[in-house]
C-alpha cells in the first residue's frame, strides 16, 4: 500500500472523529440549552450510544463532557474544525489549546432557553 495513501486514510478517519466530537458536544448543549435538560442527559447519552454502539469505545460521560467542552471552546472557531488533520494547528494560526478548556467540564453551568 501506498504510504501517502495510507496516510490520507489517517487523516481522513481524524478528521471525521473531531467532527464526530463536535457534533455530540453541540447535541449536549443544545439539549441543555434549547429544553432545560440538565447533567443527567450526558450520563443517559452516554448509556444510551454505548448500547447502540458497543463496538465503539471513548463514549464514556466523562468523554462526553470533553465533546461538549471541546464544542464549547472552539465552536466559533471553523478554522479548527475545517483544516486538514495533517496540518499543525500553529501553521495556520490557529491552536488548539487545554487552556481554553476552562472549568471542569462537569461542572460547566448551563443556562435553560428563554421563551
Amino acid at each position: 500500500m501506498d504510504p501517502g495513501r495510507a496516510n490520507q486514510g489517517c487523516d481522513f478517519a481524524k478528521r471525521q472523529l473531531i467532527l464526530l466530537y463536535s457534533d455530540i458536544g453541540r447535541a449536549i448543549v443544545d439539549a441543555q440549552k434549547d429544553k432545560g435538560y440538565g447533567k443527567r442527559v450526558v450520563e443517559m447519552l452516554s448509556a444510551d450510544l454505548r448500547r447502540e454502539f458497543p463496538e465503539m469505545a471513548g463514549l464514556t460521560a466523562r468523554n462526553l463532557w470533553l465533546m461538549r467542552a471541546f464544542f464549547l471552546a472552539y465552536a466559533g472557531d471553523e478554522q479548527i474544525l475545517k483544516q486538514p488533520v495533517a496540518e499543525s494547528p500553529s501553521q495556520e494560526g490557529a491552536e488548539v489549546s487545554p487552556q481554553k478548556l476552562k472549568q471542569p467540564v462537569s461542572e460547566t453551568s448551563v443556562q435553560p432557553a428563554q421563551g
